[in-house]
């Protein structure tokens, strides 16, 4: 960014910023660093936009930038721009860059996220080679699209970026209240930061001074719901879904610990009145054993009696498989919105009053269970009965977040063209 101040957003939403080497914690940016940022930046965005516009392409090129397979959120995007005149999308695979003892699990998810995209016939190539980190503005691409915050190498952080204009948008849905939705060394010097809700946009400027790239563009993972075809199935489907977070320092939304064994107990139970899937979170597994709530062998036996229940999905691509499903039990945070416009009921395992607005108003209309007993109480009344008696209050709900009208991915297309002066094709 600039050589002698460095800035990196802590977990708890501080700022640590090292000037001269000597590192100093603030809760806000001071306001001097702000606007030097903000001025770099949109200098950076126009010369970029000059360079772009000035090569008269048939084809402009959109990079997607993709460390783990199952946060992929971009699919209906990455197609509706294939199927352009104007656009050419790519996905280039990188290696998460944390701990060192984990690089070889990191390794291997690496090459199982190439896998994945080259098995559905996706254009596809590596953004680490030959042990080394790509810069993004070495990939000749005009636009790129991070997958996620978490784990750049500097090379690939979009500060760092003089040509390729960067995008982002989550790849889940930002329902916690922390400071953490927009981190000062990464949203910040983003070019365009693609909201799903203005109830972001209104969050984020309750903690962050003088934001200039969000635009409320709706969710381009949701998407997937337009193409989402209905499948026959004999009996109703029910998806477990348990978030990873144990920690302490984490979001600590986890109930697994209280309430795993019981809710395995009730599938084994209802087997034959139920199809039972299991959807952990892709942390989940190696969290647990960090965590001490089960050894690697426990856990590892937790998965196989559920393969033979019913199925484990784990792969990206579970849109169609929300809108396939008739429950949900889970205390999971981005799938209490993602779920919502199945229209379906959700049993949420509640372990946190953390939830920003746009939260508080979707999981009103959900079920909440803090203990076995309402669990039990719950399931009974609203699954085994099937008494859905909040789906009315759940329906005036979905607008928050699902357009049903024009997919996100059009608007970003829209958007992309209206900065580019490329004429609209319908």
């Amino acid at each position: 960014m600039f050589n002698f101040v460095k800035i990196k957003t802590k977990f708890n939403g501080c700022i640590q910023i090292k000037f001269l080497g000597i590192p100093l914690l603030f809760k806000q940016l001071p306001t001097f660093i702000i606007n030097i940022i903000e001025k770099r930046r949109n200098i950076l965005l126009e010369n970029k936009l000059k360079i772009i516009r000035s090569k008269k392409k048939k084809k402009f090129k959109v990079g997607f930038l993709v460390q783990e397979d199952a946060k992929w959120s971009y699919q209906v995007l990455y197609d509706y721009l294939k199927k352009s005149d104007s656009y050419d999308p790519i996905v280039y695979v990188t290696l998460m860059k944390n701990k060192s003892k984990y690089k070889k699990d990191n390794l291997e998810k690496m090459h199982k996220c190439y896998s994945f995209f080259k098995n559905n016939k996706m254009n596809v190539k590596f953004a680490y080679v030959n042990k080394k980190y790509l810069s993004l503005d070495s990939l000749g691409v005009d636009f790129v699209f991070y997958q996620q915050p978490w784990d750049l190498d500097e090379k690939q952080k979009p500060q760092n970026q003089k040509k390729v204009i960067t995008c982002y948008t989550e790849y889940g849905f930002d329902l916690i209240s922390w400071n953490n939705v927009y981190m000062e060394d990464f949203h910040r010097n983003l070019d365009y930061f693609f909201i799903q809700s203005d109830y972001i946009i209104n969050h984020v400027k309750q903690f962050r001074k003088n934001i200039n790239n969000m635009y409320n563009i709706g969710s381009i993972k949701l998407d997937s719901y337009y193409f989402a075809k209905k499948d026959r199935h004999i009996k109703p489907i029910i998806i477990y879904a348990p978030h990873h977070s144990f920690d302490n320092k984490s979001l600590q939304l986890a109930t697994f610990q209280y309430n795993g064994k019981f809710i395995l107990n009730l599938a084994k139970k209802y087997s034959d009145n139920f199809y039972w899937i299991f959807k952990p979170h892709p942390r989940f597994k190696e969290n647990v054993i960090r965590n001490n709530i089960m050894s690697e062998k426990e856990i590892n036996n937790y998965f196989s009696t559920w393969e033979k229940l019913g199925k484990i999905h784990t792969t990206a691509n579970y849109i169609e498989l929300f809108y396939n499903s008739d429950y949900m039990i889970t205390d999971s945070c981005a799938f209490l919105a993602e779920y919502l416009p199945t229209e379906k009921p959700v049993l949420h395992l509640f372990n946190t009053d953390n939830f920003n607005e746009l939260a508080k108003q979707i999981i009103s209309s959900y079920y909440r269970i803090t203990n076995i007993n309402e669990l039990k109480d719950t399931f009974n009344k609203v699954i085994l009965i099937n008494n859905d008696y909040k789906k009315e209050e759940r329906l005036k709900k979905i607008p928050l977040i699902f357009d049903k009208k024009e997919m996100a991915s059009i608007k970003v297309y829209k958007f992309f063209n209206k900065i580019l002066g490329v004429k609209y094709e319908k």
